[in-house]
Formats: structure tokens, C-alpha cells, sequence
């Protein structure tokens, strides 16, 4: 959807994203305690062993470590992507919009498809890990308790305040929401420099040609009405 919202109207990918998260995030909530309901109501059925990614010979290898399959499940992706990216005229595509649209869009590229798919393999990568972690990790989905990796100890280990994170995420969003609105301001700014610039040369003719500035006068007051 936020590739979507990107390609067909422009909407910024980072607000529309942030929103899609907390859609997908109480949707995975309500699944959990309708299909997949366990013994509390805060939490999913017992996932499988046969559907864990959990190999005792890793466990061993690393000495207990949490290692699972899911390493060789992001090589193989890691792989997989800088294959398509590097090896495939689709992945050039990707490349070429990322770099520059407008350049894209006179070569030809189809832009808005490139820009949707990007974000669907982006969605899916994002998938893979959200399985990974689930099936390589835990026993169960805990409704109401998002993955933490460190992310809990990380504010107390380098001393930094607890409200400065919310507070940087709450500024990117801000300055992701309103970059459109600054683009907009700023090209207009540039047409009303541009105009006031062609003006002032007009003046200058007529100065020339005539000697005084009297037939600047309409030129001006057709700037009037710009803004």
C-alpha cells in the first residue's frame, strides 16, 4: 500500500509506512487471538517444532548460542537481492528510479511499477526477518509485546534519556510529512524570483528606450496577484 500511495498521488512512503505498521501490527493481534488463540489470551498457540528453525547441531556449534537457520535464510536473501539488483535488467530499473526519476521516465523506465515493486520486496524482506525471529526465537507471539533486540538496555548502557528516541522519530515524521509541502513553497519561491527578475530587465529596456520607468508599472502590478 505504501508503494501505492508513493506511485499513484506521491504521498511520502515514511508517514504512510509508520501508519501501515501499527494496521499490520494490531492485525497480527486480532488473528492471534481469533485463529491462533494459546492457553492466556495474551498469547498465540505453541509453535511446532517441525515449524521451529531451532537445529540442535547450531545450538551446539555456537556453544548454546540462539544461531538458527534463519543465518543461512538471510544470506540466501542477501544473495538473492544483490543478484536481481546487480545481474538483471529489473534490478537496473530499480537502481535507475532510485538514482533519478525524471531521468528514468525519459528513458522509458516505467516508474510508478518500479516504485511499488521496490516496495513489495522491501515488505517481504521485512516479513522474512518479523518469521525468522517468531520461528528462530521464540515459542509464541505475545500480543501487546513487540520483538526487543538490546533495544531495551541500549538507552541505559550509554546514558541517553528515555524520551530522546520518541522524540527524534517524531521529527523525521514531522519533516517526512511536510517535505512536500517545502518543495512546493520553494519552487514557487523560485517562479516569483524568476518573474520579479524578468520584470526588473523589462524596466531596464524601457529605461533605454525611453528614458524614464513609467512603462514598468504594468509589469509590476501584474506581480501582485502571484501571491
Amino acid at each position: 500500500m505504501p508503494g501505492v500511495f508513493k506511485a499513484r498521488y506521491g504521498i511520502n512512503e515514511v508517514v504512510t509506512g509508520i501508519m501501515m505498521n501499527y494496521i499490520s501490527l494490531w492485525s497480527v493481534y486480532y488473528f492471534v487471538q481469533t485463529f491462533l488463540k494459546g492457553i492466556f489470551e495474551t498469547e498465540s498457540a505453541i509453535i511446532k517444532p517441525t515449524a521451529s528453525l531451532r537445529v540442535e547441531g547450531l545450538t551446539k556449534l555456537f556453544h548454546g548460542s540462539s544461531v538458527n537457520l534463519g543465518l543461512f535464510l538471510a544470506i540466501a536473501a542477501a544473495v538473492l537481492v544483490w543478484w536481481i539488483l546487480e545481474k538483471t535488467t529489473f534490478g537496473y530499473e530499480l537502481k535507475a528510479v532510485g538514482f533519478n526519476i525524471h531521468a528514468s521516465k525519459y528513458a522509458g523506465i516505467k516508474v510508478n511499477r518500479s516504485m511499488i515493486f521496490s516496495m513489495m520486496i522491501s515488505g517481504a524482506l521485512a516479513g522474512l526477518a518479523g518469521a525468522v525471529y517468531y520461528l528462530g526465537y521464540t515459542n509464541n507471539i505475545k500480543v501487546g509485546s513487540l520483538p526487543q533486540a538490546g533495544g531495551l538496555f541500549m538507552n541505559a548502557a550509554t546514558k541517553v534519556p528515555n524520551e530522546l528516541v520518541p522524540i527524534i522519530v517524531a521529527i523525521i515524521v514531522y519533516f517526512a510529512a511536510t517535505s512536500l509541502m517545502l518543495r512546493i513553497g520553494y519552487k514557487e519561491l523560485l517562479i516569483y524570483s524568476k518573474r520579479k527578475k524578468v520584470a526588473a530587465n523589462e524596466c531596464l529596456a524601457d529605461y533605454y528606450s525611453f528614458g524614464h520607468y513609467i512603462y514598468c508599472t504594468p509589469v509590476f502590478n501584474s506581480l501582485r496577484g502571484t501571491f
